[in-house]
């Protein structure tokens, strides 16, 4: 990176943040709301058709006389049991598999960014020592460091991402010293 791209003060430093973050892609609730409504959704459809199912052939086997009124009372209730069960398991598998895609795609840009000698470390002077000393922020921070990008959990990297950005957004309270705005200048100046 030129150095008349580096960044310089902390506005320069939160567009730079922006410009290679793209923030909106880490909404995972967001992006996952609708599949994860669709999951639910098919989950209580097998569950209602596993207890109809079971009550068909509870309800058959009363009217052939072969089952008593009071066992058919009690099955109904018991037949809950399973059913529920089965369209958890159901939508639980179902949820999974329809946000696996989006998972995947987060991933791919993580490692995508922390390529080329890793990105977010690179921000570490911006955080104190209770975001890095035995946190999940400082273990994505070494990972990044490392280049290990593949060995990070999403919401652990989601998360110090959020960190980050939020000390670039937030408001004046947080003030970065000439020191800690040079040595990140400093940082992203490296090339791996």
């Amino acid at each position: 990176m030129s150095a008349s791209r580096t960044p310089r003060r902390r506005r320069d430093l939160k567009k730079y943040f922006n410009g290679a973050i793209e923030m909106a892609r880490f909404d995972y609730d967001k992006r996952t709301e609708i599949a994860r409504g669709k999951a639910r959704l098919f989950g209580v459809v097998i569950a209602g058709l596993t207890y109809t199912l079971g009550f068909a052939g509870g309800y058959f086997a009363w009217r052939n006389g072969t089952l008593p009124s009071n066992q058919l009372s009690m099955i109904s209730w018991m037949w809950m049991v399973p059913s529920t069960f089965f369209g958890i398991l159901v939508w639980k598998v179902s949820s999974t598999r329809r946000e696996y895609p989006v998972r995947e795609e987060l991933k791919n840009y993580i490692r995508q960014l922390e390529a080329n000698g890793g990105l977010i470390w690179r921000f570490e002077p911006l955080l104190d020592e209770r975001d890095l000393h035995g946190s999940v922020i400082g273990r994505v921070i070494e990972l990044s460091r490392e280049g290990r990008a593949g060995d990070m959990a999403l919401e652990d990297y989601v998360v110090a991402l959020r960190r980050i950005h939020g000390l670039l957004s937030g408001s004046n309270t947080v003030q970065f010293t000439n020191d800690k705005i040079a040595e990140v200048q400093r940082n992203l100046e490296r090339v791996a």
